[in-house]
């Protein structure tokens, strides 16, 4: 599986549950920017 499919399956329409727990992590991270930061700086190795 490449990049671009496994983005197009999480966020995809989906159960609600689902998307509203990847909504909710989605905000968490954009509100947090410890976490942000964090999430950056393990994406850049």
């Amino acid at each position: 599986m490449d990049d671009s499919t496994g983005l197009q399956r999480l966020f995809r329409p989906q159960h609600p549950a689902f998307s509203a727990l990847r909504n909710l992590g989605l905000n968490l991270t954009d509100n947090l920017p410890v976490v942000r930061n964090m999430l950056v700086r393990y994406a850049l190795g």
